[in-house]
């Protein structure tokens, strides 16, 4: 049976069905927001909409590409960080000038980011994959993954995908930084840690061209990159807005 085959056969099943539904009525509540005060950039939604980004892109991409097994970790982690933004969305943060750039830079940053939070995903299936292959166990999940080759070229090609992502998310940043947020650039925690997470993902992509780089050794790269990545915003925010009280 061919690689097409199974996408089309995974991309039509109840799963996806039901995934369908939920990025669907996810999709429908931030449009209302968007309608009503206007998109909310506080710690809470910024959350929800990253969650919904990420369930967006999954349910695309499973459609061309046999990723479907990555529902098992998403979706869970989609579910409960989804149920904490309901029940405490944060304090509100609506930025007042430039809106239109400000929601274009932004949902280019959440889509890398989302991008990255699916290469992590692929990772912790490539890793669980290779371990058990070397330990000759096996079990139904992982007997359904695609060979490890394949999972390893979609992990790459999401890589990939978000490192674009983020490379234009901090271009113009730097550039339109008046524009953007009001005030001349200026090296905070934020950009540090973007950066940082930005020159892990660059240095795991030329291990990649240039020595083959594979198995652990991506996954471990990866999963650095994203840590940072989570900590340069969503660390960064958290402590903006809950411990200090500031917009983030």
């Amino acid at each position: 049976m061919s690689e097409s085959t199974v996408v089309q056969k995974k991309g039509t099943d109840p799963l996806m069905l039901l995934i369908a539904i939920a990025v669907l009525m996810h999709g429908l509540h931030i449009i209302l927001l968007w309608f009503g005060d206007g998109i909310n950039f506080g710690l809470g939604q910024s959350a929800s909409l990253v969650i919904f980004i990420i369930a967006l892109l999954f349910w695309v991409v499973a459609r061309y590409r046999p990723v479907v097994s990555l529902a098992t970790l998403l979706m869970p982690a989609a579910a409960i960080i989804l149920t904490i933004t309901l029940v405490w969305s944060g304090p509100d943060y609506h930025p007042k000038d430039n809106q239109l750039l400000f929601n274009a830079h932004w949902i280019t940053a959440v889509s890398g980011f989302a991008m990255m939070a699916l290469a992590v995903a692929q990772a912790l299936l490539l890793a669980k994959q290779e371990n058990n292959l070397r330990q000759h166990h096996t079990n139904k999940l992982l007997g359904s993954l695609p060979p490890i080759l394949t999972m390893d070229r979609l992990l790459f090609q999401f890589i990939t995908t978000g490192f674009i992502l983020l490379s234009i998310t901090l271009v113009t940043g730097i550039v339109f930084s008046q524009d953007l947020f009001g005030k001349a650039f200026v090296f905070n925690h934020h950009v540090v840690l973007s950066i940082g997470a930005w020159l892990i993902f660059a240095i795991l992509l030329a291990g990649r061209k240039l020595a083959g780089w594979r198995g652990k050794t991506a996954v471990r790269w990866t999963l650095g990159g994203f840590l940072v990545l989570v900590l340069g915003y969503f660390g960064t925010k958290f402590v903006l807005e809950i411990l200090l009280h500031r917009p983030g």
